[in-house]
């Protein structure tokens, strides 16, 4: 009988009852098209997570506000100075921890210092340095070459031998033209001075290459030219600073996957 009522008001009511559907039509149309673009854009921007990455950064804060923050005057060669170290640093358990939190893909961790490699000549940069810095380098400790910032950004590029590890003790990668002008191959020994002067044996265990090109008008000074960088275990990087106040990363760098 209802079924009956319905058919013949229907029938009645034909224009109303079409315009009724054409308006369920288009509100099922419209929320069925707004999910479909949620959902798209929701892929969108997981793809483009992926393809960017996220990253993060944690670093030692070398300030007043840092608890652990010292300041000290030190002599040297007549001239006083003024050492800032931070008793707590960034430490490779941390860097575990880090990487063991759900969405974390890695976590680098490095740390730097000046030293002399024993034989092995710079190639000088575009700022005049006295005698004794001529020949520095920049030594980078990180514990996964292949996850550090400059490889993963395109910066330098490994080209011959491996990369860095977490479990290296006493490697380094060189760039080409420091290896070429040198004539140091790799797994071939090189000698760096620790701090008080004394013998730091290390092994080349790769070679890499600066991606980018520096300016005829640059100003840099030799020991920060890119060419000039040894990658470093943070193991080794201790052995040639030997200060008590260095035991670990000052800066860690992670990157979401």
């Amino acid at each position: 009988m209802i079924w009956k009522r319905a058919i013949r008001y229907v029938t009645r009511k034909r224009s109303k009852c079409l315009l009724l559907f054409m308006m369920l039509f288009i509100i099922g149309v419209f929320i069925l098209s707004t999910l479909t673009v949620k959902r798209t854009l929701r892929v969108s921007e997981e793809h483009l997570r992926e393809s960017l990455g996220g990253s993060f950064e944690i670093n030692v804060k070398y300030s007043k506000d840092n608890p652990y923050y010292h300041e000290e005057e030190v002599e040297e060669n007549g001239a006083k100075d003024i050492l800032m170290y931070s008793t707590k640093q960034l430490s490779s358990d941390l860097i575990k921890r880090i990487e063991e939190i759900e969405g974390v893909k890695f976590c680098n961790g490095t740390t730097e210092t000046l030293c002399q490699v024993e034989g092995i000549q710079s190639i000088q940069g575009t700022i005049a340095l006295d005698e004794e810095f001529k020949n520095l380098k920049k030594m980078v400790a990180t514990n996964d070459s292949k996850t550090n910032e400059d490889f993963i950004s395109g910066k330098v590029k490994l080209i011959e031998g491996r990369p860095l590890t977490s479990k290296e003790q006493g490697a380094v990668l060189l760039s080409r033209e420091i290896a070429e002008l040198n004539r140091v191959n790799v797994d071939d020994k090189i000698i760096i001075l620790d701090s008080s002067g004394k013998s730091v044996p290390v092994t080349v265990v790769g070679i890499f290459e600066p991606q980018i090109d520096e300016k005829a008008l640059d100003m840099v000074t030799a020991y920060d030219k890119l060419q000039n960088r040894i990658y470093t275990d943070l193991k080794t990087l201790l052995n040639v600073e030997k200060q008590d106040y260095i035991y670990g990363y000052d800066k860690n760098t992670g990157n979401d996957k």
